[in-house]
C-alpha cells in the first residue's frame, strides 16, 4: 500500500521538496528515528537556487557539500522561502 502511494504521488502546492545530496543517508537517519529539522534555504543560497534549474543545483559540488553538511547537522533544507515553509 505504501509503495502505491509513492508511485501515485503528485507534486502540488502542499508538497515540500527537500534538498538532499544522498537519499540513502536521509533514509538511514529516518530509519534510526533521528529528529530532523526542516528549514528553508539560507539567504546566501537564494540566488543559486533561483537562477538555476533543480537538476543543475543538484550537480553543483559546493551546494551538494553544503546540503550534505546540513543533513549531518540534522537539518533538511527545502527550496521554499521561510514564509512558504510556514504556510505548509
Amino acid at each position: 500500500m505504501e509503495k502505491e502511494r509513492i508511485l501515485w504521488f503528485r507534486v502540488n502546492k502542499s508538497a515540500v521538496q527537500f534538498m538532499v545530496s544522498d537519499i540513502g543517508s536521509l533514509e538511514d537517519e529516518l530509519a534510526q528515528g533521528t529528529d530532523l529539522s526542516i528549514v528553508c534555504s539560507p539567504m546566501e543560497w537564494d540566488h543559486t537556487l533561483r537562477d538555476t534549474k533543480i537538476y543543475e543545483a543538484e550537480n553543483q559540488q559546493v551546494l551538494v557539500a553544503k546540503i550534505a553538511e546540513e543533513l549531518h547537522n540534522k537539518r533538511i533544507r527545502t527550496y521554499l522561502k521561510d514564509n512558504e515553509l510556514q504556510a505548509n
